[in-house]
């Protein structure tokens, strides 16, 4: 359990830090090593995630082969894990090892409000990117005319900014909660978490973007990956049919939806679907436990969950050379070009 204490008085540092350092919260023994170990695996999935990702937009960025509108998403989801894996992740480093050695927060509620806005931006444009590649499929594969039009470089390069202002821009009002309306809230350092969050005065707010950013974009990827496996299902029994009555020849036995969804495109939807589990699992217990007094109940467990939040950044590109043979292929191209064969 936590127990209040003092401002860090003991460290030396400007006045200035001291007047604005809220009161943290005594660490049993468990805690305190649950930070640490929070700390030593933000260390490692930072690594393992900039690096990882880095190669996905090396060899996958550079490959033409491999260049479909699926996989311009899948880049920018990887741009998006790559930033949060070399930015993020390294502050919550620095944040649990500062916490452990001193029982404060090295971050000040103005550090709070540039932290959490990126951290929060990075994960709402990993959701988007997923959701466009969703809905991109799904209208390629229920409406190829309109997928046509979509389906353009000026159009996806539009899309792609859209995610990007979109997901940056959604936070301002509550960066700057405090300047322009304080009924927005605030990025705060809250001292029952130990974490930089929507400040506890404004609950409205964080049911808002909880609905806007979590739960809207989870069903709307769960109805296109349903209509997807609705119509591919009617295109195959459409095609059996066709070849059991021998009506149309071979080349007619396509149906618009097969044809729009090819299998280099279902590869890298299984792939994305994949990833989007991934995210389902790590990021759920996160969102359950900020609902409830898990986090004074059971800090350790709190603190786990943000270890396996944290996983995902890592894990992601296994799953796309895993999943994908085009992609493996990229991966070989790109190794070969770094280390040809003497």
């Amino acid at each position: 359990m936590l127990s209040p204490r003092v401002i860090c008085s003991h460290i030396e540092t400007s006045s200035e830090y001291e007047a604005e350092a809220d009161p943290i919260y005594f660490l049993s023994p468990d805690v305190k090593n649950m930070v640490l170990t929070a700390g030593i695996f933000a260390v490692i999935t930072s690594i393992c995630g900039t690096f990882s990702n880095l190669l996905i937009l090396l060899a996958v960025g550079v490959t033409r082969q491999v260049k479909t509108t699926s996989t311009i998403f899948v880049l920018n989801l990887s741009v998006a894990e790559f930033l949060f894996s070399l930015i993020v992740l390294p502050m919550v480093a620095a944040q649990c090892f500062f916490i452990y050695r001193y029982n404060c927060s090295l971050l000040t509620d103005d550090h709070c409000a540039y932290f959490t806005t990126i951290r929060y931006a990075l994960g709402q444009i990993q959701v988007q990117s997923i959701m466009a590649i969703a809905f991109t499929r799904a209208i390629a594969i229920g409406i190829p005319s309109l997928f046509e039009y979509i389906n353009r470089g000026s159009v996806i390069k539009a899309y792609i900014a859209f995610i990007w202002i979109y997901s940056v821009g959604v936070r301002i009002p509550v960066a700057l909660g405090e300047i322009i309306d304080d009924r927005f809230g605030s990025y705060d350092f809250n001292n029952k978490t130990l974490e930089c969050d929507i400040s506890t005065d404004s609950p409205m707010t964080r049911e808002v973007y909880i609905g806007l950013e979590v739960y809207f974009p989870i069903v709307f990827i769960w109805a296109c990956y349903i209509f997807i496996l609705m119509k591919v299902k009617q295109s195959t029994w459409a095609v059996r049919r066709a070849s059991y009555t021998n009506n149309t020849s071979s080349d007619n036995c396509k149906s618009p939806q097969h044809e729009a969804l090819n299998e280099r495109d279902l590869r890298v939807l299984r792939s994305v679907f994949i990833i989007f589990m991934i995210l389902l699992i790590c990021a759920i217990p996160v969102g359950i436990t900020h609902r409830g007094n898990i986090a004074t109940d059971y800090p350790t467990v709190f603190i786990s969950f943000h270890i396996m939040y944290w996983f995902q950044y890592s894990i992601d590109p296994v799953v796309y050379s895993i999943m994908n043979v085009n992609y493996r292929e990229a991966f070989k191209d790109f190794f070969k070009k770094i280390f040809p064969c003497s």
